[in-house]
């Protein structure tokens, strides 16, 4: 069972900041990537989705647990 939810959304981009949105999103993911490699947490679940709600225009969740 899961106790840890790592939840990341944004809405519109703004312009000129799109490429630095990616790259702290893309060390985010490596992070905790690198941590369950080390063997310090269980992904347990990845859900991306392209397109949100009124409030978001798009997310990622992961779901985990410390080892």
């Amino acid at each position: 069972m899961a106790d840890r939810i790592l939840f990341i959304g944004w809405g519109a981009t703004v312009r000129g900041r799109e490429e630095r949105g990616l790259e702290v999103f893309n060390q985010a993911v490596g992070f905790y990537g690198r941590c369950q490699q080390e063997g310090r947490i269980e992904i347990i679940k990845e859900h991306r989705v392209e397109f949100g709600s009124l409030l978001h225009e798009a997310y990622s969740q992961m779901i985990w647990r410390p080892l």
